[in-house]
């Protein structure tokens, strides 16, 4: 009987816990209703038939590409606090008399902040490929024009925090370019694998920047 009481409360917890999951997974991210037909070929025919209505979750959609924005802004801003770091540590290894130790430290932090920009690139162009989809529903509003100037402002937060990663990541490149005696071929190459991460990440940036920009030039 205890069996039989034990096997019905687990059921109905299991029961509870499942309907609770069902119902934080019921309130998604707003999103255009294009997002659901990205891949369909219709596509260009029912935005051009949709010319005429925005759809309702535009400005939500808009607000959270600017949340976006900043986030990864914020994520850019600790990446370049990690490379001064960095930057102290070359100093401190290259005056070893042993610096291999070190080196392959930084090398590896180096690789995994690299690693990081391309997660940011991703998620930029991410937000982008959503920014155009928004500008193929964006009809003059000024609320339309208000939100895409709001993504335009965070887009230019995030280009002074890659401007000043940038400038610190130039500082370590430097560093290492002037010890490339005592450097291995693997440190060497993850040191690049960084540079180029930072170098692709300025594009999606821009990509960012224009699809906002064209969304407030059609809303205005």
């Amino acid at each position: 009987m205890n069996t039989f009481r034990t096997f019905f409360i687990f059921l109905g917890v299991a029961f509870c816990m499942g309907y609770f999951v069902r119902e934080v997974r019921a309130a998604p991210a707003p999103l255009l209703w294009q997002e659901h037909y990205y891949f369909d070929a219709l596509l260009e025919a029912r935005d051009r038939q949709s010319r005429s209505e925005s759809d309702p979750n535009l400005v939500p959609v808009l607000r959270s590409i600017a949340g976006e924005a900043l986030q990864q802004a914020a994520n850019v801003g600790q990446i370049d606090s990690y490379v001064k770091t960095q930057f102290g540590s070359l100093h401190y290894a290259f005056h070893q008399e042993d610096s291999d130790a070190s080196l392959k430290i930084i090398g590896l932090n180096l690789s995994t902040l690299g690693q990081g920009m391309v997660q940011v690139k991703n998620n930029l162009a991410y937000l982008t490929v959503r920014s155009n989809i928004a500008f193929s529903q964006a009809l003059p509003d000024p609320k339309i024009y208000q939100n895409a100037l709001l993504i335009l402002a965070e887009v230019k937060r995030l280009q002074l925090e890659v401007n000043s990663l940038y400038l610190d990541a130039s500082s370590n490149d430097k560093v290492i370019k002037s010890h490339a005696d005592e450097e291995s071929p693997l440190f060497i190459y993850q040191s690049h694998f960084f540079i180029r991460s930072l170098y692709s990440l300025q594009g999606e940036v821009f990509a960012l920047y224009n699809s906002a920009y064209d969304i407030a030039l059609r809303a205005r």
